[in-house]
């Protein structure tokens, strides 16, 4: 940004105009000309004009790369892509962007950025870091001093045991004084260092803020748009590394043991550090998803095979059955169970396994549930108990009722589980409220929507909607839906249904007066199991080849 107090496109003629506004786009001082010729030149009429004294007190920082392509430097960033989510230049859009079919003009897509729940959210989430960092430095420096007070306290201890000691006890006060400076020092040095890095987290943030509060004053829609989405991947960052830092805290204290028998070979008592975890609480920010353009209620116009996850240590060379069950912990993070193992596996979108967790044995899994409010995962482990596994440590499992073997849907306090034609209903604490007669056989697989819950009859080719009282909504069968399975449902609210047998996937309206199928065996299934969308319902994946992979399909709208 030009400092200079002269108009810059009268500067570049050897004239010296005095500028009287900034054009925030052309980032350059303007003179009473300038302006005018702005306001009059149809392809600069919808430049952003703000006074010079306030030009003066943006943040360095706002102007830097605003406008220009990352990728191609000789273009601008002036189209936003709502598929891929990214903002980019005419040359990405005939390179990257040609098969989209939703391509704005950036000025269309940051209409109203202004007022948008990006803005809001963007800039809650770094308020919400930055009074967690200045709860960590007041928790720092609360804790230096408690430590520096137990020091105190030490001192007086060890003073009194003195008295009662002759003077040749002086030596040895002396050392323990010593021993006790050394920890004191060690201790300290840490916890000041851990203050001095959550004041440059706090710094950080704050710059954030700035430049966003400066952006929403006097900046263009173009620019704050282009800036927000910059601070997206940011607000991910500073989010982990907060947890992170947190994690690591800890709050030290000092203590003193007098040597019960005294003789003059050994210390003057004995001065310990012992911590605990750091009082203060990470508090989650709201997450990207909603923060993004693309409109989740949608309905998918079709599905493209992305991907072939294979990578699952079944540890047997022939199965019936395999992933039983499959959960999405995150917007690329998913969670399986298999009958066949005795152990809980956590994967990224791309297939690389990133956790295992062991679950009591003997047992084999079918069916999990997340419950994103205490990030902990229920999974039956279809002998009479539930597991909960949270930071990805499993608890004790917990007896539930004998006839609750199969699939488990998890809402608010509530479980609802499938058995042999009756569906279980638990509370918290793994009693039976209630169970309803559904059905003839085993009821393998449950999903709830939208306070209605959908269950499949293999055996009987049946699938069910109920009430959460067991009142039956509607039944649906189909001659070509054969052993139904798994199911799940998509932004819309629709309801997908794994027909094992059938080898396709079919797509029911939310109150079953409409279906249609949507995947097949000539799109690769064969006996497929389980279902799920991902959080953002752009990947759909299927428990394939009699579970023994997962089939990830990008989701096109």
């Amino acid at each position: 940004m030009s400092s200079s107090p002269f108009c810059a496109p009268c500067a570049r003629i050897d004239d010296s105009s005095p500028s009287v506004k900034f054009c925030m786009d052309c980032e350059e001082m303007l003179c009473n000309d300038c302006v005018r010729a702005h306001k009059t030149i149809k392809i600069l009429m919808s430049h952003h004009l703000i006074d010079v004294e306030t030009s003066l007190a943006m943040p360095v920082k706002v102007m830097t790369s605003q406008k220009q392509c990352s990728s191609h430097s000789d273009f601008i960033l002036d189209f936003y892509c709502t598929y891929h989510d990214s903002v980019c230049c005419q040359s990405c859009i005939s390179i990257e962007h040609r098969g989209c079919d939703k391509v704005l003009p950036l000025k269309e897509a940051s209409k109203d950025i202004k007022d948008s729940a990006l803005l809001s959210d963007t800039t809650d989430g770094l308020n919400q870091i930055l009074l967690t960092t200045e709860e960590i430095i007041k928790n720092r420096k609360t804790s230096i001093q408690k430590l520096e007070d137990g020091g105190e306290f030490i001192v007086e201890s060890i003073s009194k045991a003195k008295i009662s000691i002759i003077n040749k006890l002086e030596e040895m006060q002396k050392s323990a004084l010593s021993k006790l400076s050394d920890i004191q020092d060690t201790v300290l040095l840490k916890m000041k260092s851990e203050c001095n890095d959550a004041e440059q987290m706090s710094k950080l943030v704050n710059e954030h803020i700035q430049q966003i509060g400066f952006l929403s004053t006097n900046g263009s829609n173009n620019q704050l748009f282009v800036f927000l989405q910059k601070m997206k991947m940011v607000l991910a960052d500073e989010n982990q590394n907060i947890k992170d830092f947190i994690a690591k805290l800890q709050e030290p204290s000092l203590s003193y043991k007098e040597t019960p028998r005294f003789a003059f070979d050994q210390d003057f008592g004995s001065i310990e550090i012992t911590s605990q975890p750091c009082s203060v609480e990470y508090k989650e920010t709201k997450h990207h998803e909603a923060m993004l353009l693309f409109d989740k209620r949608k309905t998918p116009r079709s599905f493209s095979l992305q991907n072939e996850i294979k990578d699952f240590p079944l540890n047997v060379t022939y199965i019936n059955n395999g992933i039983s069950g499959i959960v999405f912990i995150d917007q690329n993070k998913f969670a399986v169970c298999s009958d066949v193992s005795s152990q809980l596996y956590i994967y990224n979108i791309d297939g690389k396994r990133l956790k295992k967790v062991q679950l009591d044995t003997p047992c084999t899994p079918w069916g999990l549930s997340y419950n994103s409010t205490t990030d902990t995962i229920v999974v039956n482990l279809s002998n009479h108990k539930l597991q909960f596994i949270k930071n990805f440590k499993a608890a004790p499992a917990v007896d539930i009722p004998e006839g609750a073997t199969h699939d488990v849907a998890w809402v608010n306090d509530t479980f609802y589980i499938g058995g042999r034609g009756k569906m279980y209903k638990l509370n918290s604490s793994m009693q039976e409220i209630q169970s309803h007669k559904i059905g003839m056989s085993t009821l393998y697989f449950i999903h709830s929507r939208d306070d209605k819950l959908y269950l499949s009859e293999y055996t009987n080719n049946n699938v069910y909607c109920i009430n959460e009282d067991g009142t039956i909504i509607f039944t649906f069968s189909s001659k070509d839906l054969q052993g139904p399975d798994g199911i799940t449902s998509d932004g819309k609210g629709n309801i997908y249904v794994v027909g094992r047998s059938s080898k396709n996937i079919h797509r029911l309206s939310s109150d079953g007066t409409s279906s249609e199928i949507v995947l097949t065996k000539e799109d690769g299934l064969v006996e497929p199991i389980a279902i799920s969308f991902s959080k953002d319902y752009r990947k759909l994946l299927v428990s394939n080849n009699k579970g023994r992979t997962i089939s990830v399909f990008d989701c096109v709208y």
